[in-house]
């Protein structure tokens, strides 16, 4: 549901569609005019509500005025998936916005040890008897160890990906050795294919 906020997907929209692409064009008007009261109090009217259309939004406009938003702003988004990183995998709009925020602010972006406990969860995860289970439910089919090491590759690789400009040690190496193995086997490199919207849900469950 609504693939991009700032193109359309198919050759027709619904109107909710609409209605969101039409609130994300508002929005950059706003951070066009570049005043920081309007960007603020714009900031708060987007908060007013927890729908998840408009949590995208708010990630979608940090990515595309990286110099405009309070780090803060980010900060805040960045921590508040603290608990998901070694399970869930990155939506397009939260992938974009880390990936240019750690290109934008680098190292400062994390206090103390933040970063090593968001990479460390990345790496340990998903966890293998969750995923077995649910590929099982879904299917009826037990997967192998050769599809839950695929898995965990992916995983890793597209989890990395956003840090990708303040990896180090084992993590880095772990980034460049998957993304070395997807081009050897003639795939494309990591992109924004690789990352889907929010499910359509009218708030976080």
């Amino acid at each position: 549901w609504c693939q991009r906020l700032d193109q359309q997907t198919y050759g027709h929209l619904d109107h909710e569609e609409t209605l969101a692409q039409a609130c994300f064009s508002a929005c950059v008007q706003v951070y066009e005019q570049n005043h920081l009261h309007e960007l603020e109090n714009l900031d708060l009217k987007l908060r007013e509500s927890n729908w998840l259309i408009l949590k995208r939004i708010r990630q979608h406009l940090y990515a595309k005025f990286p110099q405009k938003v309070k780090i803060s702003w980010i900060q805040e988004f960045i921590r508040e998936a603290d608990r998901n990183y070694g399970e869930r995998n990155h939506h397009y709009e939260f992938q974009r916005m880390l990936r240019i925020a750690c290109e934008t602010h680098g190292s400062e972006l994390f206090e103390e040890g933040e970063l090593e406990s968001y990479l460390k969860a990345i790496r340990l995860g998903p966890d293998k008897q969750k995923w077995i289970e649910g590929r099982k439910s879904w299917n009826g089919v037990e997967p192998s160890d050769e599809d839950f090491t695929k898995r965990r590759g992916h995983f890793h690789r597209t989890q990395l990906h956003p840090f990708a400009t303040v990896l180090y040690g084992e993590y880095r190496e772990r980034q460049e050795a998957l993304e070395a193995e997807t081009q050897a086997r003639e795939d494309e490199a990591t992109n924004q294919a690789d990352y889907h919207p929010l499910p359509k849900r009218g708030r976080p469950g």
